[in-house]
């Protein structure tokens, strides 16, 4: 199961070149050490040169509530320079409505109605809500078995193909 649901403390420390409070955006880092409580945490190379994604799974499900808490420390860094809280709760389908494009190199158009249909590329098919993960059925299922997450506001498909190479397929909304 996917860590969204957990209370998991992921700490980062990073070799970055001064210490400062904040981290200024683009600025790169090297991840020396990644620590989580109650769950497995790995690092993953994304499709997108430097691209990094941290990996979280566990079943905890007694904390189901509470939600899951990223936070981004810096050495020698008195605050953190990152710190996230994201929603215990599912997805609906009114975070889903309305019309997405492709960006970072997805192509196409996907419009997501609230009746569980949607378009991409103009082709009709379903799709269903389970808890965090939207599972579209027609064109969209090769990718990820059809599953993905709104993560940031963007619709994202992620996964590793059989030969063990990431894809990400990611969509942003338009209105």
């Amino acid at each position: 199961m996917t860590a969204m649901l957990l209370p998991v403390l992921v700490a980062l420390a990073m070799l970055l070149p001064a210490p400062s409070a904040r981290a200024a955006a683009g600025e790169a880092f090297e991840i020396r050490q990644l620590r989580c409580e109650g769950a497995a945490c790995t690092t993953a190379e994304g499709i997108m040169p430097g691209l990094t994604t941290l990996e979280v799974q566990g079943a905890l499900r007694d904390y189901r509530e509470q939600g899951l808490r990223v936070v981004v420390e810096r050495e020698g860094a008195s605050a953190p320079v990152y710190e996230r809280r994201a929603r215990a709760s599912g997805l609906s389908a009114a975070d889903l409505t309305g019309e997405w494009r492709g960006i970072n190199g997805t192509a196409g158009v996907l419009q997501i109605a609230a009746d569980g249909s949607y378009r991409f590329n103009g082709v009709a098919a379903r799709y269903r809500i389970e808890g965090e993960e939207v599972i579209f059925g027609g064109p969209l299922a090769p990718w990820n078995d059809g599953r993905a997450r709104l993560r940031s506001g963007v619709i994202e498909f992620y996964w590793k193909n059989r030969e063990g190479f990431q894809n990400w397929f990611t969509f942003a909304r338009v209105r």
